[in-house]
């Protein structure tokens, strides 16, 4: 695979509203909605993002499945791998 990111090089968006309100008033719900939406707070800030992938793994034990981690820590914009082995 190419060292190209994964994920969006830009993002936009129209948000259409069928009202009879003046048009500052609109404008105002706009404006409000901007400032106070947490998705758009979450795009518009570098924020960390962490997150695992859990596999369940039997290991061929009568013990209870084993947990195998691989973590992600994008703080750095790097995976960090962390496994838990079976006994």
């Amino acid at each position: 695979m190419a060292d190209v990111p994964s994920g969006f090089s830009q993002i936009s968006f129209t948000t259409k509203i069928v009202s009879d309100e003046p048009e500052e008033k609109l404008r105002q719900l706009a404006e409000m909605v901007g400032k106070h939406c947490p998705v758009m707070d979450s795009l518009m800030r570098k924020i960390a993002v962490s997150g695992k992938v859990e596999v369940l793994k039997s290991c061929e034990t009568s013990e209870p499945p084993r947990v195998v981690l691989s973590e992600i820590a994008s703080d750095q914009g790097r995976h960090v791998p962390k496994a838990v082995p079976c006994p």
